[in-house]
């Protein structure tokens, strides 16, 4: 199952003051070295010291200015105090200056988690499309990643689209999905989102995220909200063999109370219970069985669910278990 770690997140949760140099698209500042100490704006901006900033920006302080790859609004906005950044934006500070991976600071305040910086950048005409770029995450999608439901309030609220697909096709319910808050899925569901959004990479949909993370109250909303049980990506795994070849019994569990077809073949002819036989989900096996699958049953190349388990060494207890349901070789 592919995942995917945006740069938006690597940059804004890792990365500092301190770190690696990242050009940024400001017509009105040249970056100063990296290794070089703050300039005063900068320093007073960090500091939340708002009085020293508007002392240096009167003075002349460039407010777009560059120091290690940042405009102090970006800078402020990775911290979250509002007066700073109404400051900066009172002073010229361009909401929407971007590095050249299309980071902004409303990219920053997201992934910072900081529903008040982002409101006041996009109170303050931040760009809710924004793209990053090659990825081609925007604010939506980044909000939905990291589950902070009052960031996602604000950008729907600004027109935010929730249908927009990266470059691997995934929606900002796909993200939201994968991080597993049931408030953030019923919200962009309540909204408009397609609970039926496939990415372009495979096929996979918000029910196939969700189950493969294992995350219960997610699977359980996406189902009450319309997604297919038994709905299949391109190589024809469905929800519940994800589920079980990544070791979820409730999600499991909740699938089949849901009516997965419990022999279910992918591409390969492999069911779930050959998926929880394979890699020794005892527990797995055992809840498959009560739910009525066939042990007996072999993938296109002829290998047996019994067969598959003897794979794992010290699976004595999957096999008893299969054996005794009728599996043979």
């Amino acid at each position: 199952m592919p995942h995917f770690i945006s740069l938006l997140l690597a940059w804004c949760l890792l990365a500092g003051p301190t770190s690696a140099p990242r050009p940024v698209t400001s017509p009105a500042a040249q970056p100063s070295s990296p290794a070089a100490a703050p300039p005063p704006l900068f320093s007073a901006v960090l500091a939340g010291d708002t009085a020293q900033m508007e002392k240096l920006l009167v003075e002349g302080a460039d407010v777009n200015g560059v120091w290690n790859q940042q405009t102090p609004l970006m800078s402020a906005a990775g911290k979250g105090n509002t007066a700073v950044l109404r400051l900066l934006l009172k002073h010229g500070a361009q909401v929407n200056a971007k590095d050249k991976f299309g980071i902004t600071a409303l990219f920053a305040a997201i992934a910072a988690n900081l529903p008040d910086a982002a409101r006041v950048l996009i109170e303050s005409g931040a760009d809710t499309r924004a793209r990053l770029e090659v990825v081609g995450v925007d604010p939506l999608m980044a909000a939905a990643q990291v589950g902070n439901v009052p960031i996602l309030e604000s950008l729907l609220s600004a027109g935010a689209d929730v249908q927009a697909k990266d470059a691997e096709g995934r929606t900002a319910l796909i993200r939201a999905a994968e991080q597993g808050d049931p408030e953030s899925i019923r919200r962009l569901l309540d909204t408009g989102a397609d609970v039926n959004a496939r990415d372009t990479k495979i096929g996979q949909s918000p029910l196939h995220t969700a189950a493969w993370k294992g995350h219960v109250d997610a699977v359980k909303l996406l189902l009450a909200r319309g997604a297919p049980v038994d709905q299949r990506e391109q190589f024809l795994w469905t929800p519940l063999m994800i589920a079980t070849a990544e070791g979820h019994p409730d999600v499991v569990k909740l699938l089949l109370a849901a009516g997965a077809e419990v022999d279910a073949r992918n591409i390969y002819g492999r069911t779930a219970l050959s998926f929880a036989a394979h890699y020794g989900f005892v527990e797995l096996v055992r809840v498959l069985l009560a739910g009525g699958a066939n042990p007996t049953l072999s993938d296109r190349d002829g290998k047996s669910v019994l067969r598959g388990a003897y794979d794992k060494d010290g699976n004595d207890e999957v096999i008893r278990l299969l054996r005794e349901a009728g599996a043979h070789e």
